[in-house]
């Protein structure tokens, strides 16, 4: 996931067994300060990148990302 510092990458973190997802509620893809989600998958003692997500509806300023949890094995993100 490239990001910079100013994406408050990490601002928010859910882990599940061996699947980890991080906020990046400051991410520009979709518009500044849209946010995003990014999913890393645990190997062996490793977790490695694996995909990240948008809202499709997201705007600028929504902060996607912001906060993370699990519910039931599923994940849930604001």
């Amino acid at each position: 996931a490239g990001t910079y510092t100013e994406d408050r990458f990490g601002a928010a973190v859910a882990i599940d067994n061996d699947e980890l997802f991080t906020g990046i509620p400051f991410d520009d893809m979709q518009g500044t300060n849209s946010g995003a989600v990014a999913l890393y998958k645990k190997t062996g003692s490793i977790f490695g990148y694996q995909n990240q997500w948008s809202a499709s509806n997201v705007t600028r300023g929504a902060n996607f990302g912001y906060s993370l949890d699990f519910n039931g094995g599923l994940a849930v993100f604001n």
